[in-house]
């Protein structure tokens, strides 16, 4: 769409929906995953959070701190809509394709903060299911192939060595009494502390 000041265009999309299941990882290791409303309130109070294309640091489109980049959260979920700059290569790899309705999907980067695991029963088969409950919110942006296939633009780049750590620590915690549950628990959130240290 154009900004309400003057012709420039202003993309707008959600960049993740609420209690949207993706299927993460692969046979061997896969498991669902949903992200539960509230999940980035304490992100958006805090973090400069930027606008990719493609998660492409190469291409930035926008940014929180210039106000460039506005987010909010509704009942469907995390909304975006950024102003990006008039480059030649915005126009041409970004704009154009959206136009043509070649791109049509967001995403987003983060590391989780707060997470819960269960297991359903679906089919008669045991679904591994993670529910993500708070996230350090790092980047927005349209992308080619989103994985959460109901985010739009006008779901996500996970941390996939994390998301594994993460299934592997609840795959062990089967079947351990709660204290070993809980040791299981504070390596989890060790590893997770240490990663955004490094970030």
């Amino acid at each position: 769409k154009k900004s309400d000041d003057d012709d420039s265009p202003v993309l707008e999309g959600y960049a993740a929906l609420f209690d949207d299941e993706a299927q993460i990882g692969g046979d061997s290791w896969g498991f669902m995953e949903s992200i539960a409303p509230g999940a980035f309130a304490e992100s958006l109070k805090h973090d400069d959070i930027r606008a990719f294309f493609n998660h492409d640091s190469n291409i930035v489109l926008g940014r929180t701190k210039s106000g460039t980049l506005r987010l909010s959260v509704d009942s469907v979920g995390l909304r975006y809509d950024v102003s990006p700059p008039d480059t030649p290569i915005v126009r041409d790899q970004v704009l154009a394709p959206i136009a043509r309705g070649d791109v049509d999907g967001s995403s987003f980067m983060f590391r989780v903060t707060n997470q819960a695991w269960r297991d359903e029963v679906r089919d008669g088969k045991t679904v591994e299911v993670r529910e993500i409950r708070g996230v350090k919110l790092m980047e927005v942006g349209p992308v080619t192939i989103p994985a959460y296939e109901g985010s739009t633009t006008g779901l996500r780049a996970d941390d996939l060595a994390e998301a594994r750590a993460a299934h592997a620590a609840f795959r062990a915690a089967r079947g351990m009494d709660k204290t070993a549950q809980e040791a299981v628990k504070v390596r989890a959130r060790a590893v997770e502390v240490a990663e955004l240290e490094s970030a």
